[in-house]
């Protein structure tokens, strides 16, 4: 993992030179929750000026071009946004690069989901350059409420019928995340959330998240598993009871409807 970091950021400050600024390395990798064969290892790039559209095309296909290099498709797991300081902190429309699971594309914009960006500000590590981070807006408890009820609502569209892939199974996890930050006014890792949800007993499935969980710790030995993936395929109804938890929660800790509510953690 660090051998790779250095890599790319060798090959980032070439490409940017005087205008690399900073480079952060969020999510799971620094919340201890890294699982190959699962996890993506999350960036964030900023540089002093605006891309220029010959380092936009440079970089946007940087990571197949490292894996290639390398013969390491740990770089295609490397996901994140490559823009201009100025338009992080203010978010106004500029010249981005996106690195996503279903591929990479130029765009106008780029912004960190509240989870995302409240990870950066507690555990994000800054790889190169100036930090930044005194200058970000923690995320307000609404703006978590509200992020939160947007990943329900897609829970309860899609999680009926999940993928016949170890990643099918993440609804539950997902769903253990916003109910572990709703009760307690912080954010975990999905692996920490779904164990909390079977101490605190809000699983109406406990063994289907035990299973979960299993695979989750190593998910490189369920991958390829036919029986697992069958599994993980009949899981729906387990999913959307779970997701009926959360339905719930929203509600008890919803800031705008209930001001006086505040999550037990304080703010975030």
């Amino acid at each position: 993992m660090e051998s790779l970091i250095g890599t790319l950021t060798g090959r980032l400050i070439s490409i940017l030179g005087e205008e690399a600024f900073s480079l952060y390395v969020h999510g799971s990798v620094v919340l201890g929750d890294f699982r190959p064969g699962w996890s993506d290892i999350d960036i964030l790039c900023l540089t002093k000026a605006p891309l220029s559209p010959c380092q936009a095309r440079r970089l946007l296909h940087l990571r197949q071009e490292l894996a290639t290099e390398h013969n390491d498709p740990g770089f295609r797991l490397l996901e994140g946004g490559i823009l201009s300081l100025e338009a992080f902190l203010d978010a106004s429309s500029t010249q981005a690069v996106y690195w996503g699971t279903s591929g990479e594309h130029l765009a106008e914009t780029y912004a960190l989901d509240p989870f995302s960006r409240q990870v950066l500000l507690d555990s994000g590590r800054l790889v190169y350059g100036k930090e930044i981070r005194p200058a970000l807006t923690p995320p307000a408890m609404a703006d978590i409420h509200r992020a939160i009820a947007a990943h329900l609502q897609v829970t309860q569209r899609f999680g009926a019928s999940p993928s016949p892939s170890i990643h099918g199974a993440g609804w539950l996890l997902d769903t253990a995340r916003g109910l572990y930050t709703l009760h307690t006014g912080h954010i975990s890792a999905k692996t920490t959330a779904g164990e909390w949800a079977l101490r605190e007993q809000l699983v109406p499935a406990p063994a289907v998240l035990e299973r979960v969980l299993a695979i989750r710790r190593f998910p490189l030995l369920y991958a390829d598993d036919a029986d697992t993936l069958v599994w993980i395929s009949s899981i729906g109804p387990a999913i959307l009871s779970f997701a009926s938890v959360l339905e719930a929660a929203l509600t008890a800790f919803d800031p705008e409807t209930n001001p006086e509510i505040s999550f037990p953690g304080g703010t975030l």
